[in-house]
């Protein structure tokens, strides 16, 4: 907040905040010596002081906009209060407790008083994320910056500690402003340095020896390594089935009207193992299949017969599936979103707005298909590994929208199989939490999946626990890092 102690009789309202009432006031303009104390006052780390006054070097080095001196001609910056510190900077979760003096404000700014009390639950100033910064809604995880009003997103209801549906009631851009990375367990978001998060604080009584946990919500400059900050564990069920496009042929006439768990759990099959194959002018549709997997392989048969009415069989090779007659298939396949190569495939965008259960269908398919199960005494989790990373991507995504945790999406080389000279690079996503939700339908995978002992849902770390302050959908994990990367 800047404020002109100048007469403002041109400003159209007529009106302007005094500096009564605050509990620091610096000295008017912007030097190092200012910045400083600025800093000093919020007792901001050394690195934090550094980059302000980088800044500050950079901003004297620009020139003046033409449009903004030519419309703002008398505005002397050595004649403003950059920073003033208000005599109460915590915030309130009521209306009445705000103090007058910014009620004032908004009546004159004529907010409306449903608007009003929204902001009573946040500090008087312009929280950021990140444009990227990427949202889940029901209909898939999109960036902040794409959202309108009306959209429909999730959000924490705090007396319930539970994720509900909301929508979007408005959204802009706030300009420029120095943006930090939050890295907590493996995720990692771009805030202002005044976007709040909701945070545990150790509130134990002086002599105390256990710890006493408080949810608090507390904006990024007070951040510190080792805080734990609340992540979302799962959403609320939601969506629709989808009603897949069909292609103009006599064959195709019997296709599926609408999504199905069966459905969707041969697209991720074919997302993991299927291809088409282009010969002699004709396309035909294959899986790449385990032959000794003989469950798994009737079921791929199974399924397509009763969804296609299209009758696979194993080739001789006895490496995949195939069938005369899969051209409609095929058109059937690039129509929705399913086509590509091995490097090219996405998740089709119809998949995020599905039921959990068509959701989860997918997700057990792409594993049948291309996971893989470990199974050893420590652990039996979850990984897909592929050269294409934005696949991954998408699986990472479409997984969390089910309640699924899952770590980054890591890199790694690898010596050709066949090549001892050539280097591969791939790419692989490891699934924690609730995996064992995904309903595979590999014997193999399935029984692996379910003899874990312990499922981590994020009420505990480092034998810390939090449970009191958490649920089923509510969680809270260590932050490991806080970097200021630039304005943005």
């Amino acid at each position: 907040m800047a404020i002109k102690d100048v007469d403002l009789g041109k400003y159209k309202l007529g009106w302007h905040d005094s500096t009564e009432g605050y509990a620091f006031v610096p000295k008017k303009g912007l030097n190092e010596e200012i910045v400083r104390e600025i800093s000093g006052m919020k007792e901001e780390p050394e690195w934090m002081t550094k980059f302000r006054l980088n800044a500050l070097k950079r901003f004297e080095k620009k020139p003046m906009l033409e449009w903004f001196a030519k419309n703002m001609p008398e505005i002397d910056f050595d004649d403003i209060y950059y920073y003033l510190k208000p005599t109460s900077g915590e915030q309130v979760d009521d209306w009445d407790m705000l103090p007058p003096e910014i009620k004032e404000t908004y009546e004159k700014l004529g907010i409306p008083e449903a608007e009003r009390k929204f902001l009573a639950g946040a500090t008087a100033q312009y929280e950021c994320l990140r444009g990227s910064t990427l949202v889940w809604t029901t209909g898939g995880m999109r960036p902040i910056k794409t959202l309108e009003p009306g959209d429909e997103v999730f959000s924490l209801n705090e007396t319930t500690r539970k994720i509900v549906q909301s929508h979007v009631v408005n959204s802009g851009c706030s300009g420029e402003k120095e943006v930090f990375e939050i890295t907590a367990d493996g995720r990692v978001i771009g805030a202002s340095a005044n976007h709040p998060f909701l945070v545990l604080r150790d509130e134990r009584k002086p002599g105390r020896k256990n710890r006493r946990f408080a949810k608090r919500w507390a904006p990024v400059e007070e951040l510190e390594v080792g805080d734990y900050v609340a992540i979302a564990t799962d959403v609320p069920e939601f969506g629709e089935p989808f009603m897949p496009m069909r292609p103009e042929r006599p064959e195709a006439a019997g296709y599926p009207y609408e999504t199905s768990d069966d459905l969707c759990w041969w697209a991720g099959v074919y997302i993991g193992d299927g291809y088409l194959k282009h010969s002699d002018g004709y396309t035909t549709l294959q899986f790449a299949v385990d032959a000794t997997d003989t469950v798994l392989v009737d079921e791929i048969i199974r399924v397509t017969r009763e969804q296609f009415g299209i009758e696979l069989s194993l080739a001789p090779d006895g490496q995949r599936l195939t069938a005369r007659g899969t051209a409609a298939l095929a058109d059937w396949v690039l129509l929705n979103g399913l086509g590509g190569k091995s490097l090219t495939k996405r998740i089709p965008d119809w998949m995020w707005w599905l039921p959990l259960s068509q959701r989860l269908s997918f997700l057990a398919g792409y594993i049948d298909a291309d996971g893989h199960v470990r199974d050893d005494k420590t652990s039996h989790d979850v990984s897909l590994t592929s050269a294409n990373e934005a696949l991954l991507v998408d699986a990472k995504q479409l997984a969390a929208l089910c309640g699924i945790d899952s770590g980054r999406v890591n890199r790694f080389t690898s010596r050709h199989p066949f090549d001892r000279d050539r280097t591969m690079t791939g790419y692989r996503l490891q699934f924690s939490g609730r995996f064992d939700r995904i309903p595979c339908r590999s014997p193999r995978r399935q029984a692996r999946m379910n003899r874990r002992k312990f499922v981590h849902a994020h009420r505990s770390s480092r034998g810390t626990t939090f449970k009191a302050q958490t649920s089923e959908m509510l969680g809270f994990v260590r932050i490991d890092c806080i970097e200021s990367v630039g304005v943005e």
